[in-house]
Formats: structure tokens, sequence, C-alpha cells
């Protein structure tokens, strides 16, 4: 664990907003690291007009954040093509932009397609090894199966994602009444 001083002389090199992340996430430093913290913001004496700008950027984040995993979903086209092209090596470039891009919606909902249009391609090719289906109708059990996994699709992927958000969101709304709180009852005589 570092030393008061180290730590000093570590938080005079953060900038502004790293210092103010930190205090924003606390419970997840140790008491010494936030009161150092706490410290070198006091010393570079940090306008009110400074935490609000801090304040209006994170929000803003938080908004790009949202917008990109809720309401950013994969066109009908990337579905197909994930659907029909299910195989890793066609799709990989597709998912690690989407991953370098921090789309998770869009990551989840091409994997989801991806396995989908595997399981009902080898759905379809066991009818027809296994039943002696003709090709046409193993064909449509595999075109069935994509409007199944568009069916499925936002209970799977995009509703589980809302909750997760309006869970953190809940939770992180509690966590600012409770430092509220606090700080009304600090001021109280």
């Amino acid at each position: 664990m570092p030393s008061k001083t180290e730590l000093e002389k570590r938080y005079t090199d953060y900038s502004n907003e790293q210092l103010l992340d930190l205090l924003n996430d606390r419970e997840s430093y140790t008491e010494l690291a936030v009161n150092v913290a706490t410290c070198e913001v006091k010393r570079r004496h940090l306008s009110e007009q400074d935490i609000k700008d801090y304040v209006a950027t994170k929000y803003r984040k938080a908004e790009l954040y949202i917008e990109k995993n809720i309401h950013e979903e994969l066109s009908l086209f990337l579905k197909s093509l994930f659907y029909f092209c299910w195989v890793p090596i066609l799709t990989f470039p597709f998912k690690l932009n989407f991953q370098e891009d921090g789309a998770i919606l869009k990551l989840k909902q091409s994997n989801f397609y991806s396995f989908a249009g595997f399981i009902f391609c080898a759905m379809g090719a066991l009818c027809i090894w296994a039943f002696k289906f003709q090709l046409l109708s193993a064909i449509a059990v595999w075109i069935v199966g994509m409007l199944i996994a568009l069916l499925v699709d936002t209970r799977f992927n995009r509703d589980r994602i809302v909750r997760r958000f309006e869970k953190i969101i809940k939770s992180h709304n509690a966590i600012i009444k409770q430092r509220s709180i606090d700080q009304d009852s600090s001021q109280l005589p």
C-alpha cells in the first residue's frame, strides 16, 4: 500500500479530471487515497465552474454510452449477415470493430445472430440427414430460424442491457442521495 507522500507525488501528476474521477468513485479507494486526493483538489483551487464542466462532461459521456448501447442496434442487413454468414473468420472484423468502439449491444447481437445462424443451419442439416428432408425444406428451417431469432433478440439482448443500466443508475442515485444526506448531517451544529 502506498504511503501518503507517494500518493501526494502521484496525485500531483493527475489531471483535474482524474482527481475528480477518483473522488467520484471513492468507494474503490482507501480513506488515505481519498483524503490525499481531496487535499490536492483543494490545493488546485478548482472553481465551481470547473466542477460543473466535469459533471457535464461525465453526463455527456454517459449519454453517448447509453446511445451507443441501447439505441444503436444492428441493422437488419447486418443481422442477416451475421445469421447467414456465421463462420467466425467472415464476421471477426465486424465484431472486432464493435469491440473497439465499445458498442456492447452490437457485439452481443452479432454473437447472438452468429450462434443462432449456426444452430438453425445445423438443425437444417440434421433434418436432411436424419429425416431425409429436401434441401428446400432445410433452407426453410434456416430462414424460419432467422425470424425466431429476430423475435427473441429484443428480449435476449436489448432488454437485458436496459435492465442492467437501470440497476446501475438506481445504485448510483442511491449513493448520491446517501452522500447528500451525509453532507447535510455533517453541516448540522
